[in-house]
């Protein structure tokens, strides 16, 4: 059997002559139609995460893989990235932890009467946001009935103005997930908390307003501190991915299949339940500095009368974190992938650049794009004119739009097309020719975007956090689909959890040490040894740079800069 040979030419500069592959690794790409970009330039990416880019874009149906500037490597597939298709979603792209997010609050403690000696008293009044929501209610505030009835009421019903002045959060479909056998209950004790791995609830303070303009849009008061939660679906977002792993692996779901229908509905109630997931986190954070949310609907905490305090006003980003680096009780960190191939990759990083994970359904005309960019632009500013003071984005989300171009909305229902219903589950549906070329068309007419560690940028206002030891960043993005409809969500990772740990704990033996930060003096909660050196400001690399990218490419503006007051990971040690 003959061996291939492979022969290397160098030139001084002269023509080339001679035979050329037209089979190269290049032209396939070319002919798959994936456009492959990398969105960084003060930013930095290692060679793996590259790789995992390039990788992705192999898979079938991807259009677009794109790198934010926040790119790292995770377990298999990139973190900072928006991924793509057409016809085709893919669970183990949108991760773990569906619907993980932000959400930025406004609280009523003035920022200028915050000096170091109150931040250290409201830090030791933070005691009760580990553990399951129901414990810390049953201790105090009611019977374990009523309180198993406010979650019961708090999932099947819509949540009011969340954020105050939003629409309602839809309700949870209970009835439905139990007919494909997922009882939301059982996961009722991991909701109200935040996690482990890059989760956390963070008290902020206004460093400085940047546009002011937007500032006042937005309703942003720099004499006002503000709670950012950080979270997930928790242990409800490991499930649905185990699910979908144990029957599929890593394929993707056709998005006129039955699976798909199925998957679908348990991410969409993965969204929602998350979003009360950090409802319920900010209510305990709020709760031990003796405020809370007025709450205006059927889910009035009429249990547990002391919960009524002062006034609080909220603003969300929702969204597929992740860093999705969180499971039910362990730290799943979606942000490492092979620790042993760490040191070769900072050898080989590139010019150019944190988790939340989101698949949106969206159409595609190329022909059209540049007015669509137009409309939505105005879309969405009359959006928050309505919103008026709140920030609502969605990274783990996936929604389907009717408009012409590569866009977003939070509109789950809005693709469907009358003249293409197909149901994958009726044999009849797919009898004759005439139907199947409905169902090719109707899988031709979906597209997905996966957002990993990305933020969408058509949905307005959106907050991105550093890490625990520097600034945070609200913005407004412009959605463009260049960057996919968008953005990066976090400052992303440079050291691999193992190698934080195995730094860290050299330079500083006494972890408490980690408990002030060296910028700010800010506090930071965690007694958990392991997750403090995980999470170190070292380990992550610097949020400016990836924010400069961002404006360089024209991708947001910035509206104010929020510094850390108190970081709040966990006080339960590890094992515990």
């Amino acid at each position: 059997k003959k061996k291939k040979e492979l022969t290397i030419s160098v030139s001084t500069g002269e023509d080339f002559v001679g035979a050329v592959n037209t089979t190269s690794e290049l032209h396939i790409k070319q002919a798959q139609q994936c456009v492959t970009r990398v969105i960084s330039r003060a930013s930095h990416y290692t060679r793996d995460a590259s790789y995992q880019l390039e990788q992705c874009a192999k898979l079938e149906g991807m259009k677009m893989s794109i790198g934010q500037p926040d790119l790292h490597p995770g377990k298999g597939y990139p973190i900072g990235a928006t991924l793509v298709s057409q016809g085709i979603i893919y669970p183990y792209l949108v991760g773990n932890d569906i619907g993980c997010g932000m959400s930025l609050i406004q609280i009523p403690l003035d920022a200028n009467g915050v000096s170091e000696q109150k931040i250290t008293r409201l830090a030791s009044q933070l005691k009760h946001l580990d553990g399951p929501f129901k414990n810390y209610c049953a201790d105090s505030h009611g019977s374990t009935a009523h309180i198993e009835h406010f979650i019961q009421q708090l999932l099947a019903k819509p949540l009011k103005q969340w954020p105050v002045g939003s629409p309602d959060c839809p309700p949870c479909d209970i009835n439905a997930a139990k007919q494909i056998g997922l009882d939301l209950s059982h996961f009722n004790d991991g909701l109200g908390t935040i996690g482990h791995g890059n989760h956390f609830a963070e008290l902020q303070c206004v460093e400085r307003i940047e546009n002011v303009e937007l500032g006042l849009e937005l309703g942003l008061d720099k004499d006002s501190c503000y709670l950012m939660i950080h979270s997930g679906s928790r242990g409800l977002g490991d499930y649905i991915l185990d699910r979908h792993i144990s029957e599929f692996n890593t394929k993707g779901l056709e998005a006129t299949s039955e699976a798909y229908a199925k998957y679908m509905m348990l991410h969409d109630n993965a969204l929602q339940w998350a979003k009360r997931n950090r409802f319920l986190i900010a209510k305990r954070f709020l709760q031990d500095l003796n405020m809370d949310i007025l709450a205006k609907s059927a889910n009035d905490y009429r249990h547990f009368p002391q919960l009524r305090k002062k006034r609080v006003r909220f603003a969300e980003e929702v969204g597929n974190d992740d860093d999705d680096d969180d499971d039910d009780d362990d730290d799943d960190d979606d942000d490492d992938d092979d620790d042993d191939d760490d040191d070769e990759n900072e050898e080989h990083e590139h010019e150019s650049n944190r988790n939340n994970t989101a698949a949106v359904n969206v159409k595609i005309n190329d022909e059209k794009e540049k007015e669509n960019e137009k409309t939505k632009k105005t879309t969405n500013n009359e959006k928050s004119e309505k919103d008026d003071k709140n920030v609502n984005v969605d990274k783990n989300d996936d929604e389907k739009d009717k408009n012409n171009g590569l866009v977003a909305t939070n509109e789950t229902s809005a693709n469907r097309h009358e003249n293409a219903e197909i149901k994958a589950n009726d044999p009849q549906s797919v009898e004759s020719d005439a139907n199947k070329d409905a169902v090719n068309k109707q899988k031709d007419d979906c597209w997905f975007i996966h957002r990993k560690g990305a933020a969408p940028s058509d949905q307005g206002f959106i907050v991105i956090p550093g890490s625990r030891g520097s600034f945070s960043y609200v913005v407004k993005p412009k959605p463009k689909s260049y960057s996919g409809f968008s953005v990066a969500h976090g400052a992303g990772r440079q050291w691999m959890r193992s190698k934080a740990q195995k730094k860290m704990s050299r330079w500083y033996p006494n972890p408490k040490s980690l408990s002030r930060t060296d910028k700010f003096r800010s506090i930071v909660i965690c007694e958990n040894k392991e997750l403090m050196y995980e999470e170190a400001p070292q380990a992550y690399k610097n949020v400016d740079d990836v924010i400069e990218d961002l404006k360089h490419f024209d991708l947001v503006d910035v509206v104010a800069v929020l510094k850390p007051l108190i970081t709040y990971k966990t006080r339960t040690p590890i094992g515990k």
